[in-house]
């Protein structure tokens, strides 16, 4: 019987969190948290409360910051510290993801699965626009949030890199780009930490590489043979996630789509927004619920108990 790690970054609306632990509470399945330093008003205990046969284990918060090696640093100690459980699968997910499949829908189709890396790519060959994010050094990248001058320095600093013909990727291996949320073997994952240190030389102080580094270290890896057939047609069911660029960056998903969701092949979803639309979120949460495959948290009755 396989065993699940699911490695979940998040920062805000803790509501989606709670309802997507609650739905994916089983024995076999564990969590790791990452909360944004930056973050306040974190309700921890009902956190912990939103399971009762999983174990939460809350990692060492960090800032992460958008676009920044932060967000890969982050990842990698999600890993890390999931490792320590010799799960069989590691699954990264955002803090407002959703499951579009019972939980044990989702268990017994990992348990038929052999040895296979479930990772997005989006086309056979990286666009030379990606490139660009490695290819010179952004140093200002974590603080481009904080104001617009560190966004302006980066801008000069990138047109004095391109007139002096400055390129960190001259002689490297193959590099390629898609979605940064992923689902991996156990061996794959030993994998990637041990390229750790070849991960920070190559991907800090660029820009958005977190959608780079894992298809880059699996593609030049022993393991490039163990992808799903899609992987390379563009297509996120190779990451087994539901997600929409092409009505939004992504697009956030309303009660509209809800049938769109549940005939979906894949068995998450992003993403999702508390303050846009919580009604496609309670409608997931009750058609999952109703599947009769979850069993009921003794410690809150419902979710809106559990939320007030």
């Amino acid at each position: 019987m396989k065993k699940h790690a699911y490695l979940i970054m998040a920062h805000h609306q803790f509501e989606i969190l709670m309802i997507f632990l609650r739905l994916m509470d089983h024995e076999r399945n564990d969590f790791y948290i990452h909360i944004d330093i930056k973050t306040k008003d974190i309700p921890i205990e009902k956190i912990r409360n939103s399971v009762k046969y999983s174990r939460i284990e809350f990692i060492n918060r960090m800032s992460v910051n958008w676009g920044g090696y932060s967000q890969i640093e982050c990842e990698l100690n999600l890993l890390k510290q999931a490792l320590r459980g010799e799960y069989d699968y590691y699954h990264l997910v955002s803090g407002i993801d959703m499951p579009i499949k019972t939980k044990n829908k989702i268990l017994d189709y990992f348990e038929n699965k052999e040895n296979t890396q479930y990772v997005h790519f989006e086309q056979k060959q990286i666009q030379d626009k990606y490139l660009d994010r490695i290819r010179y050094w952004y140093p200002f990248q974590e603080k481009v949030k904080k104001g617009y001058i560190y966004y302006l320095m980066g801008q000069v600093l990138l047109k004095i890199q391109k007139l002096f013909g400055v390129n960190r990727i001259k002689i490297e291996n193959e590099f390629q780009f898609g979605a940064n949320w992923f689902s991996i073997t156990h061996e794959f994952a030993q994998y990637v930490m041990s390229q750790e240190k070849w991960i920070k030389k190559r991907f800090s102080m660029t820009t958005c590489a977190d959608e780079i580094f894992l298809q880059t270290v699996l593609i030049n890896s022993p393991f490039k043979n163990e992808l799903p057939r899609e992987a390379f047609e563009g297509d996120y069911s190779s990451c087994l996630r539901h997600i929409d660029w092409k009505r939004g960056n992504p697009y956030i998903f309303r009660k509209s789509d809800f049938e769109e969701l549940i005939s979906a092949k894949e068995l998450f979803a992003r993403k999702f927004d508390w303050n846009i639309d919580k009604e496609i979120i309670y409608q997931l949460k009750n058609y999952l619920e109703k599947e009769g495959e979850y069993e009921t948290n003794e410690k809150d009755s419902s979710v809106d108990t559990m939320l007030q």
